[in-house]
């Protein structure tokens, strides 16, 4: 099981093909079960586009850079676009990520990408 003391998730979102294509993630645990994950990221990135067409996903917990340190757990991704609900991510994202993400947040605004951001619920299966 993820839990919030874990700092990585890594993301197997699937193309049309069906094949599996794994991106590590920040998140936080925002709901008050342990099943339910949220993320931030890019509106534009290619993980959103895989999730609208396929929204049955894969996560494990991983490092920084992606490599897989725990099972793989089925969930099921929404993306989510309204204002009130992305604050609410963000600041869970905040606490959690601290000075890291103010950084990101920096160069996301420097670059533009900053209000394209959208983010993405995990809520893990119960199988």
């Amino acid at each position: 099981m993820i839990s919030e003391s874990d700092r990585y998730i890594t993301l197997g979102s699937f193309k049309r093909n069906g094949e599996q294509v794994n991106t590590p993630l920040w998140f936080a645990h925002t709901g008050a079960s342990q099943s339910e994950l949220c993320a931030v990221t890019s509106g534009g990135s290619w993980k959103v586009k895989r999730i609208r067409n396929f929204p049955d996903v894969k996560i494990a917990r991983c490092t920084a850079s992606g490599k897989v340190l725990g099972d793989w757990q089925d969930a099921k991704a929404e993306l989510i676009e309204d204002d009130e609900s992305l604050r609410q991510i963000s600041q869970a994202l905040g606490r959690k990520y601290g000075w890291q993400l103010a950084l990101a947040n920096f160069f996301e605004k420097l670059t533009g990408k900053y209000h394209d951001r959208l983010a993405i619920k995990l809520t893990l299966s119960t199988n």
